[in-house]
């Protein structure tokens, strides 16, 4: 069907794909980066950017790329029209779009009420 080439190279990718799993996963922690008490509120605000970054995620490219450029990076629609290189029109229909499938996620996820 292939290549024994390929074949070798994707066994060499996956081995490195998961030697660097594991080393990211084995980092020690100092005594001192550790809190002392922790904070409810801050771990409900960590739950909630991960469903947040999930919901992205679930985005198509194009939304996505949308909502990162004006509200994360703080652009306004001309320039993220520039940017993306599609007119404004495009931008705040993908914008609408995105923000509408975010919340519907986001409510799925229990996120929003």
């Amino acid at each position: 069907r292939g290549s024994e080439r390929a074949w070798l190279f994707g066994i060499a990718r996956n081995v490195a794909i998961d030697r660097h799993r594991r080393q990211r996963h084995l980092r020690t922690v100092s005594a001192d980066d550790v809190p002392d008490a922790i904070d409810e509120g801050d771990v409900s605000r960590a739950v909630e950017s991960s469903h947040v970054r999930d919901a992205l995620w679930s985005l198509s490219e194009a939304h996505r790329a949308v909502v990162v450029l004006t509200y994360y990076r703080g652009r306004t629609i001309a320039e993220a029209a520039e940017e993306l290189q599609v007119p404004e029109g495009t931008v705040k229909s993908r914008l609408h779009h995105a923000m509408r499938n975010l919340r519907r996620e986001l409510e799925r996820s229990e996120v929003l009420p």
